[in-house]
């Protein structure tokens, strides 16, 4: 968004990428040969990136014609990503992450970076590390500048298919079908696991101007998540993760059990607040939150 007047629609399970302008209005659309789940996307040279369930991959120019169709190793669901230099990160169902010349659509190297298949979106932060969720139930951290390999990986329990994502301050969010909504730094270490009733799905973060997070769950509530105190420097490894150790907070914590780990906390959305509304609640919806667009933006 910003970089191109031309938006590009998706219809899921459709074999056609429709693209509208920025007024909605209809104004062609892009082959492919198999179904397209994922989200395409535009580079910061305006190329239009788009991929289909069949292996196929292309590329075109956002002003009309396509340039380039690449295969890849297994199908694609997860939403490609670009890099500042226009680079594109693919990910695909057999855990293998392609990084494609955007020109003339070579790549430029690929990695299998998990034991699952990768369904979400990654989010790229600025440093050049690509967070990546698998069907293995692990977050990973990728490094784009050094061919794809591993920074670290963190353990939930259960496929992680919400999208991560990364906030101003450094820190990434992420929901796991394990129920929780997992808070870590950009050292893997986690700062807080706060639990909902049910998995989190297919429905990703997104965040407010005030740092508030919100997250959908498959319980049928949409979580609010607000960090309220700074995170101490040191770190304790509990287990086979590691989880840092939180400033002080009036905040109960137990995140075992499903409590909140200060200094984070769950509130109603704001326009539900009343005088006696307790912190730690959410609000819930006609309908599960199972995200139906699948794979975030």
């Amino acid at each position: 968004p910003g970089v191109s007047p031309t938006a590009v629609g998706r219809f899921e399970f459709s074999a056609i990428p429709f693209e509208i302008d920025e007024d909605g209005r209809y104004k062609g659309v892009r082959l492919a040969t198999g179904n397209v789940e994922a989200p395409p996307m535009i580079t910061a040279n305006s190329l239009i990136v788009w991929a289909s369930a069949d292996k196929n991959v292309y590329g075109g120019n956002s002003f009309g014609g396509d340039r380039w169709q690449i295969v890849v190793d297994a199908a694609v669901v997860g939403g490609p990503v670009g890099g500042p230099d226009s680079t594109v990160y693919v990910p695909t169902l057999s855990g293998t992450i392609f990084a494609i010349e955007p020109n003339k659509g070579e790549i430029k190297w690929k990695r299998k970076v998990a034991n699952g298949g990768i369904r979400s979106t990654g989010s790229l932060a600025a440093d050049g590390t690509l967070y990546v969720g698998s069907d293995d139930g692990k977050l990973y951290a990728i490094d784009t500048n050094n061919s794809g390999a591993e920074k670290w990986n963190y353990p939930t329990g259960a496929p992680v298919t919400s999208s991560p994502l990364v906030s101003a301050n450094g820190l990434i969010y992420v929901g796991s079908n394990d129920s929780n909504i997992y808070v870590l730094n950009t050292a893997g270490q986690r700062l807080a696991a706060i639990k909902t009733d049910q998995g989190i799905d297919y429905s990703s973060p997104a965040i407010a101007t005030d740092g508030t997070v919100y997250i959908g769950s498959k319980d049928g509530r949409v979580y609010a998540l607000k960090q309220v105190g700074p995170m101490a420097a040191t770190a304790t490894t509990t287990g086979s993760s590691t989880a840092a150790v939180p400033v002080a907070s009036s905040v109960a914590t137990n995140a075992s059990t499903g409590a909140i780990s200060p200094p984070f906390f769950l509130m109603r959305m704001p326009w539900l607040l009343d005088d006696t509304s307790a912190p730690v609640c959410a609000m819930v919806s006609s309908a599960s939150s199972h995200d139906t667009s699948r794979h975030g933006s």
